[in-house]
């Protein structure tokens, strides 16, 4: 019962521009919810704190973001993007040195043509069909700079219906996961 419980909640990315000086503020915030299941902070970007984060309904994205941003005094614009039901997580970890999150472009009706092709590529551990600009967004994990380079310039890339990619990622010691997921 409780996997079906978990199957109907709505799942969302949040990409957010958070001060250096508020990293640590913004990470700690996030983990006081449990609505939030990952947090990390990223490199080079303009939107640096990324979260996942979980709700009842696609409405009360809303109401555990804004909940969450104020636990965490963390104001400004995000971009969320909310997955779709027919997204395909993986639940394994590598344990590896590097993860990234990658936002994939895609052309028109082959979303779910790039999502297959994703599931077979060693290093990339999760990946989701959202709304909006980007159309897949996936969580990568790799044991270094090279292997997060092949994995993208030439894996995910190679993919077809790939239009482009962005790049995020994160920063070792200011991320975090809920164990249960």
């Amino acid at each position: 019962m409780e996997a079906v419980k978990r199957a109907d909640l709505a799942l969302a990315y949040v990409l957010m521009s958070v001060p250096a000086r508020r990293w640590r503020d913004g990470l700690d915030g996030a983990a006081q919810h449990e609505n939030v299941l990952e947090a990390a902070i990223v490199y080079g970007e303009a939107e640096n704190l990324i979260l996942k984060l979980r709700a009842p309904d696609d409405g009360d994205i809303y109401l555990v973001l804004g909940a969450v941003l104020r636990a965490a005094a963390i104001a400004g614009q995000p971009t969320i993007l909310r997955v779709t039901p027919a997204s395909l997580p993986r639940r394994y970890s590598q344990g590896s040195a590097m993860q990234a999150y990658v936002l994939i472009k895609a052309s028109a009706k082959q979303v779910e043509r790039v999502i297959e092709a994703l599931r077979p590529i060693g290093g990339v551990v999760e990946a989701s069909t959202v709304y909006g600009e980007t159309d897949v967004i996936c969580r990568v994990e790799v044991p270094d700079q090279a292997a997060l380079d092949r994995l993208v310039m030439h894996d995910l890339h190679a993919i077809d219906a790939v239009q482009s990619t962005r790049t995020f990622i994160v920063v070792s010691d200011l991320h975090w996961r809920r164990a249960d997921e």
